[in-house]
């Protein structure tokens, strides 16, 4: 899972880039958006491997 979240979080930073670059229109929009979605997800699996590595919810 861990893996899983770093692949996911290096993603959303590429996609942030390629957003940065043209942040305007709807494609800039989409990928602003993918990349958020990207980060958001990683946190997500991070904070469950976390919880079954020492069983703390993390904040």
């Amino acid at each position: 899972m861990i893996e899983k979240a770093k692949e996911l979080a290096d993603a959303g930073i590429v996609s942030h880039e390629h957003a940065s670059e043209g942040h305007r229109g709807n494609i800039g929009k989409f990928m602003h958006s993918d990349a958020v979605r990207k980060g958001r997800w990683a946190q997500h699996l991070a904070g469950q491997a976390l919880f079954m590595l020492t069983g703390n919810v993390p904040d």
